[in-house]
């Protein structure tokens, strides 16, 4: 999905409003992989003193990443929700620096789809989290799928 016009990338790019509040926005995919980033936002931090984001602003990014990697693999027709996410935080944030995340769909079955992903400061940088989840695939509604034609 290269298109970065296609009405499919314009949905992606706008994301779900509860990722619009917290920042998540789409920046690119490579290859398989869909990347997003957060960007740095003081009162997203679990712990103002330090600056650490709360633990569950990065669940969200990374379900968002997941998630979205698992829906490009099934669109426009289908829809996905996620089952389970599993986290295992790695180590702190550091203040001040934005935090991007990928998640790459690597398996599908007609209901589940498998999706794994990490969440890092930079690449060549060792990941604050990494993420394992499933994703249930339904039946998008016709809105839906009209929106990603």
């Amino acid at each position: 999905m290269s298109d970065t016009t296609s009405p499919t990338m314009r949905l992606l790019k706008a994301g779900p409003p509860f990722n619009e509040r917290l920042g998540i926005r789409f920046e690119r995919l490579e290859g398989e992989a869909l990347i997003c980033r957060l960007p740095f936002r003081a009162e997203l931090a679990g712990n103002p003193e330090t600056g650490t984001l709360f633990g569950g602003v990065l669940f969200a990014l990374l379900d968002y990443a997941l998630g979205a990697a698992s829906w490009l693999k099934v669109t426009p027709e289908r829809a996905v929700a996620t089952i389970d996410l599993r986290l295992d935080y790695a180590r702190a944030n550091e203040p001040g620096r934005d935090i991007l995340a990928s998640g790459h769909c690597y398996r599908l079955t007609r209901q589940i789809a498998f999706a794994r992903g990490s969440a890092f400061h930079a690449a060549d940088e060792p990941p604050l989290a990494t993420a394992q989840g499933t994703f249930m695939i339904y039946d998008a509604p016709p809105e839906w799928r009209e929106a990603a034609r």
